[in-house]
């Protein structure tokens, strides 16, 4: 019984000892004390405060049961004494049997008055300890407060406090064990009645945990019904709230005036000219010329050609330059020649891809497109033949395969397929259904779908070739850019000097244009495209639009420019005897 005793004692020590770690704790430690948070730091004063008041109020519990305790045993010498001798003045006795009498009654009477009345005052003291004994456990289980942080605290040490309700009633149990006669005596109904009080306690806890968790059910799923409405309504509302979030806070206006020193740069007006933007400078090609120049109009470097109808493609930092009709391509960088290639058959088409990567298209006497790939070495990697014309080829974004755009009429109809190749598979990764147009060029977005230019209409195809919708121009088309994000058209408009510029977002699944702009500052001549952001030359302006369809800046040009390339907020304009330089912010 001892043993059990002071197993219990420890149990209610280490209970009231380890429930709240104090700050004294971490300072006689070897590791560094915890940073805490202010919420933590409220929640600990907040249970500091409650285990001083339950323990005081424990105090209070038990000092009064003490005096209860000493006063009972004070009462029953006295009480025992005053039987006693109400009891020697009963009957006539000799004074021989008297006094052996009386020496009996005084070993005897005391004794079983002494048990009886013990008996009496101990269920008295048990039920005041019984009430005692609950009113401790109603304080350690006392309800928190109702702000989040207690509640939390409540749900983490729930299980907890009811064992220690278990322990605390073991040890004031054993502490006042009564003996086998008492506990047979007690009633049946009192026992359940102490079981009950406990049992409604864990029930009306478990029922507020339980209200709890469904007010968090039903918020719960009144947060994915909501998201599941915006989810499916979200071609409606997303193409507004894009604009408004990419709209710029005011047009930059550039004064468009031409830049000084090298600029502008002179040559004959008779030779075929073209402008590309390259890495940290720009392209020129005449008629004899390949020519890198830097942001300054400085020439960079110069090589001579013999083509006849040059054609300039730049990827990465190689430039590719071809002879259209003829038998030749030179690849390079600013710095010289990296290799040639000279052709059995007549170059139609050719591109080279953002790995250095290229691809050239001939024909021969059986088929009507022949693809060959060649490496950045110049090695023959891949061969692909048709009986359908080619008009167009482009790479993919890692340049390990390519779309190829093929037409074929037949009883005056034409009907064109864009066919998607890799360079490491021997059949053909997609081919789509005939499209009833002449398509242009085709290139994949990065929904994974085909934005498919075609002299009459715009089409989006699924993964699988599949047509999704397609779009009538307009006007007639003038020019076009693609590139992952956005597909920009530009239309004529109806009357003089105006055009239709029309956006196509990746992001959307609208059978409509997200942004159409019409313009008015001349006939559109040429549309290039730099990330996200449209520029669009007219006659008498060059305007940068967001892929929202927001004009983002603008500047007065010359008329006579019929090309530009745009690099690091500077635009270099090609006309038929120059080439200027404005500065145009975006």
């Amino acid at each position: 019984m001892k043993d059990k005793k002071d197993k219990n004692r420890k149990k209610v020590s280490k209970l009231t000892d380890d429930e709240f770690v104090g700050r004294d704790t971490f300072v006689n430690s070897e590791e560094p004390m915890p940073e805490l948070s202010a919420r933590e730091r409220r929640r600990l004063r907040k249970l500091e405060e409650k285990k001083r008041l339950r323990d005081e109020t424990e105090r209070k519990l038990k000092e009064e049961l003490e005096q209860q305790k000493k006063a009972a045993v004070k009462e029953a010498p006295a009480r025992v004494s005053d039987d006693t001798e109400a009891e020697q003045k009963v009957g006539e006795v000799t004074p021989a049997e008297a006094g052996s009498e009386a020496a009996e009654n005084a070993e005897t009477a005391p004794q079983g008055k002494e048990k009886k009345l013990t008996k009496e005052e101990k269920q008295a003291q048990k039920a005041q300890i019984k009430k005692n004994r609950e009113s401790i456990v109603l304080i350690k289980r006392e309800p928190e407060d109702d702000d989040e942080d207690d509640d939390e605290l409540e749900e983490e040490n729930d299980e907890e406090l009811g064992d220690i309700e278990e322990e605390l009633t073991e040890a004031h149990d054993e502490e006042d064990e009564p003996d086998e006669e008492e506990a047979d005596e007690e009633e049946p109904a009192q026992r359940k009645k102490k079981k009950s009080k406990v049992t409604d306690i864990r029930s009306a806890r478990k029922k507020e945990k339980m209200r709890r968790h469904i007010k968090t059910y039903i918020a719960l799923i009144i947060i994915a019904v909501f998201g599941l409405v915006v989810y499916f309504t979200r071609d409606s509302w997303v193409p507004k709230l894009e604009g408004i979030l990419d709209k710029p806070h005011a047009t930059i206006i550039n004064d468009g005036k031409t830049a000084e020193g090298n600029f502008p740069i002179s040559f004959d007006e008779t030779s075929v000219n073209s402008i590309e933007p390259f890495s940290d400078c720009f392209i020129r090609v005449d008629d004899h010329h390949i020519i890198f120049y830097d942001e300054a109009g400085n020439v960079l470097s110069s090589q001579s050609h013999t083509f006849a109808n040059p054609v300039v493609q730049t990827a990465g930092k190689r430039v590719m330059v071809y002879d259209n009709g003829g038998n030749s391509l030179t690849v390079m960088n600013k710095k010289g020649e990296l290799f040639s290639k000279e052709i059995d058959s007549s170059i139609l088409l050719a591109q080279i891809g953002n790995n250095s990567n290229v691809a050239v298209i001939t024909q021969n006497e059986k088929y009507e497109a022949v693809l060959t790939v060649y490496d950045a070495d110049g090695n023959e990697i891949y061969k692909w033949q048709s009986y359908k014309k080619v008009i167009d080829i482009s790479f993919d974004e890692d340049g390990e395969g390519c779309f190829i755009t093929t037409f074929r009429a037949e009883n005056g109809l034409l009907d064109s397929y864009i066919t998607y190749v890799e360079f490491d598979k021997e059949e053909p990764v997609m081919t789509s259904n005939g499209v009833e147009d002449l398509v242009l060029e085709a290139e994949m977005n990065d929904n994974g779908d085909y934005w498919v230019i075609g002299s009459e209409y715009f089409y989006k195809l699924d993964e699988n070739g599949n047509q999704l919708f397609k779009y009538e121009y307009s006007g007639d088309l003038i020019d076009y850019s693609l590139t992952k994000t956005t597909a920009s058209i530009v239309v004529k408009g109806v009357g003089k000097g105006r055009g239709t510029l029309t956006i196509f977002r990746s992001d959307s699944d609208s059978d409509n244009p997200n942004s159409v702009i019409y313009t008015d500052s001349g006939t559109p001549k040429k549309l290039h495209s730099s990330g996200s952001m449209s520029i669009l030359l007219s006659e008498n302006s060059i305007d940068a639009y967001d892929k929202a369809g927001n004009l983002l800046a603008t500047a007065g040009v010359s008329s006579d420019y019929v090309d530009f390339a745009f690099l690091n907020d500077n635009v270099y304009f090609l006309d038929v005897r120059e080439i200027n330089k404005i500065g145009f912010k975006t």
